[in-house]
């Protein structure tokens, strides 16, 4: 059975987002997903202010009729809000292109103004499997260069740490689920290790070159891919009769909720300077 993304997110240029605001266009929502601080150190005039971490409670104070403009520092976490409100029911959503890195327009200072689907169905149990031990392969990879390039970092380790242990209960929920003799965890890492790097899914990528401009982008990047998988999870983990996969995706979607929040609350004390 096969699975894609459902619409992919489009990202739109500075340039054209600044046409759009001259035009005095109704029809669209600035949604800005940094934390509080960011925002208030300086944002795009009438953007309303909703962080990341807070979106899944808040999500009902945007207006689903209008198109929804995603803004963040460097577009990652734009991306992540956008697929999350994708889940929501919402259909006209944009990220802004490079995020604020690239908009070189006037900004405001000050608090906010007042007033102011994503997987396809998957059917067959060992395709859904196979997506999820793809994704948290590729998690591990990205946080064991993570913990290489920010030594200390106990968070990270912290969710190596804990992506190693979801790769092993993935595998694990394969094993049951497989016709035949199953392949070893390590023969099946070699297996799917490129599988999913040609196609559109939540782990796409090169799982072996994580490029960032700072350290920030790399927290940013992390939350969007959490923020990916715990979608994933979240939207197939209510479809299998199997009470054991069904339990099994939905305690991962919990654990990369929490890995969200976790990682949000990081860039809040990154962006603090302590």
């Amino acid at each position: 059975m096969k699975f894609h993304l459902i619409d992919s997110i489009r990202a739109m240029s500075a340039v054209d987002m600044k046409k759009i605001m001259d035009g005095k266009t109704k029809g669209y929502i600035l949604l800005d997903v940094r934390q509080p601080e960011e925002y208030v150190a300086g944002h795009i005039p009438g953007a309303v202010s909703i962080p990341l971490g807070e979106l899944e409670h808040r999500y009902r104070e945007l207006e689903k009729g209008k198109r929804v403009i995603a803004l963040c520092r460097s577009g990652r976490r734009s991306m992540g809000a956008s697929l999350l409100l994708r889940g929501m029911g919402f259909r006209e959503i944009c990220i802004l292109d490079g995020g604020l890195l690239n908009w070189s327009c006037d900004m405001v200072k000050g608090p906010p103004e007042r007033g102011a689907e994503l997987v396809a169905d998957v059917v067959e149990a060992q395709e859904a499997l196979l997506l999820a031990f793809e994704n948290e392969n590729y998690l591990l990879a990205f946080y064991s260069d993570a913990c290489q390039r920010l030594g200390g970092n106990r968070l990270l380790s912290i969710l190596q740490e804990t992506e190693e242990k979801h790769v092993k209960t993935v595998y694990q929920e394969i094993t049951r689920h497989w016709n035949g003799h199953p392949p070893t965890l390590d023969e099946f890492k070699q297996r799917l290790g490129n599988r999913a790097r040609s196609r559109d899914n939540p782990g796409a990528g090169d799982q072996t070159e994580f490029e960032f401009r700072d350290d920030l982008e790399l927290l940013e990047a992390a939350i969007e891919m959490e923020v990916k998988a715990y979608e994933l999870y979240k939207r197939i983990g209510y479809q299998f009769e199997d009470a054991g996969l069904r339990n099994t995706l939905q305690r991962l979607a919990s654990e990369e909720r929490v890995h969200i929040q976790q990682l949000c609350g990081e860039i809040k004390y990154f962006n603090s300077g302590e």
